[in-house]
């Protein structure tokens, strides 16, 4: 994985210059890249790039998307890896409570 950031980074520059910051194959890289930096427990280097991702489908594909609410999930978690226990919580909640209201309560664990 270590030898895939730099030319995850290299695609991704590509896909902003070419394709623009909310294009779908843009966000699948900046998800890519911040895949590939947790898997070599750079939390702290993915976090931010979870949120870019995050924000941008909340823009292109709305709030309640599923994709959406992985990503949703992804920085919740990534937050809880980091030990920001607080805003983990915060983010935990706000999800569960989308998916409540998408899903229904007895619904939106599974």
């Amino acid at each position: 994985y270590a030898e895939a950031i730099p030319l995850a980074r290299i695609a991704l520059d590509e896909d902003e210059k070419e394709l623009g910051p909310e294009h779908p194959d843009t966000i699948l890289s900046v998800h890519n890249l911040a895949v590939l930096l947790e898997s070599q427990v750079d939390t702290a280097g993915a976090l931010p790039l979870y949120e870019r991702a995050l924000e941008a489908q909340e823009r292109v594909l709305g709030p309640e998307h599923p994709t959406t609410l992985d990503a949703m999930h992804q920085v919740a978690f990534a937050l809880q890896q980091k030990g920001d226990l607080a805003q983990a919580e915060s983010a935990y909640r706000r999800l569960l409570e989308l998916r409540e209201r998408i899903l229904g309560p007895d619904q939106s664990g599974k």
